[in-house]
């Protein structure tokens, strides 16, 4: 899957790959953070493919790997954000990710 977002995301291969190749949970909590990062840029559009491709990997995947996802991308979405992010990007969350997000941090993330 890592390689795939590489492949698939070009932009965004530098910070992905900055991080060993062994280093997989590293690796995809990066990209959680180049969503956030897109999802507070004018035009949010590089942070909603990458959240619909998430989606889309979350639904097929087997139940360790619906868990690599929540625990390395979902829960660590708004890292560090703003306010402003938050209340602009809250929306464009897939449900089955605010729900794992809740889940985890109690509340949805601070700002709304």
């Amino acid at each position: 899957m890592l390689q795939d977002i590489c492949s698939r995301f070009p932009e965004i291969r530098n910070r992905v790959e900055r991080h060993e190749v062994y280093m997989t949970t590293s690796r995809l909590e990066e990209f959680s953070q180049c969503t956030t990062d897109a999802l507070a840029d004018d035009d949010p559009s590089n942070g909603i493919a990458y959240l619909n491709y998430m989606s889309a990997k979350y639904r097929n995947a087997t139940p360790e790997g619906r868990r690599f996802i929540d625990t390395y991308f979902v829960e660590t979405l708004f890292w560090k954000s703003t306010k402003k992010t938050v209340n602009r990007s809250w929306r464009l969350i897939p449900e089955p990710f605010k729900d794992l997000y809740i889940a985890f941090h109690g509340h949805p993330p601070k700002g709304l």
